[in-house]
């Protein structure tokens, strides 16, 4: 038998302001009842739906909206694992719920490395915030975490898989000498390889970083007690990069190239050139529309990657790609 879980309010004199989201998971004839630990605007929610409403004045209203649905996929989820699903009650939710939002409260006892690093980082790495920022954790960081542990996982295989204990020079030696043997493969769209390469210096030295950021989450959580990784030798390497850029003159031979035979390299074209003029984020590029340029000012409220405000010129290409559009620009190809 399935779950049916829905999201919902209570809205009292106390809480006109504020409410707390609440949970009612339904099996069969029984009903669960359950608090979150998140907070909404009465204004702001349809009980209806189920979730924000979409007139909500929310800069972050779909990071909002997926965080509700993690939670519901969670709890499905932990229901599905369940080996015996009749003896669920509201108890059972409201564990469920706390597992959800504080999943470091349920680290298993002596848990290794590689245990940590998948439950920290990877299976819960959308329930943590960058320290920095107090924002979700962005694509490209989650990236980045699942590359250095697929290259950990690998480096195991040929060697062993390290522990905390083992985590000294001669493993930073060994795993540093490793991923300079790894090759990176470029394939085409109908899967041919078409380059083959070696990490580059400063990728080995991002994933040593990456590395460090795991042993330091851990060590913060008393799991780990080794501190040999702090030695100053334990370092990302790192080379000076070539900056590749294009001039003026370049980026207005490129606009004024004929790609009319091709419509689909045309707007990539076109959206590389937005992005040159203004220094936009590929992600935020579709936040550039007529409504939002003042004075030729064009105001991004909040970037998607580092959450800050951005004031930029918009000059006359721009103008002219973006009225070729008739205004919203196209979606950039991932």
């Amino acid at each position: 038998m399935t779950i049916n879980v829905k999201f919902f309010i209570r809205v009292s004199k106390k809480s006109k302001d504020e409410a707390t989201i609440r949970v009612r998971v339904n099996k069969g004839r029984q009903s669960m009842y359950a608090k979150t630990e998140i907070q909404v605007k009465p204004d702001h929610w349809s009980n209806r739906t189920g979730t924000y409403t979409q007139r909500a004045e929310l800069e972050d209203r779909d990071d909002k909206v997926k965080k509700l649905d993690d939670l519901k996929k969670y709890i499905k989820d932990k229901y599905l694992d369940l080996p015996n699903k009749d003896n669920i009650d509201s108890d059972w939710l409201n564990k469920t719920i706390d597992q959800a939002f504080n999943p470091d409260k349920y680290l298993p006892e002596n848990v290794s490395l590689f245990g940590f690093i998948k439950h920290h980082f990877i299976d819960n790495v959308d329930k943590r915030t960058n320290p920095d920022t107090g924002q979700p954790i962005n694509y490209r960081t989650k990236l980045e975490y699942a590359n250095t542990f697929r290259l950990l996982k690998k480096y195991a295989q040929e060697y062993g898989e390290p522990d905390f204990i083992d985590i000294d020079l001669e493993f930073y030696n060994n795993f540093v000498d490793f991923l300079r043997h790894q090759k990176v493969i470029i394939k085409d769209k109908e899967g041919n390889i078409v380059k083959e390469k070696y990490l580059a210096v400063n990728t080995i030295g991002k994933k040593i970083r990456t590395l460090k950021v795991f042993l330091n989450a851990a060590t913060e959580k008393g799991v780990n007690k080794y501190m040999k990784y702090k030695s100053k030798n334990f370092k990302a390497i790192s080379e000076e990069a070539d900056n590749i850029y294009l001039t003026k003159e370049e980026l207005t031979q490129f606009y004024q190239h004929d790609f009319s035979k091709k419509p689909y390299l045309e707007k990539v074209r076109d959206l590389f050139i937005v992005a040159a003029w203004t220094g936009v984020r590929y992600s935020d590029i579709q936040q550039i529309r007529p409504e939002r340029i003042t004075d030729n000012i064009f105001t991004i409220k909040q970037q998607k990657k580092t959450r800050k405000k951005a004031v930029i010129p918009i000059n006359g290409v721009v103008w002219n790609i973006i009225n070729k559009y008739k205004g919203k620009l196209p979606k950039p190809i991932s």
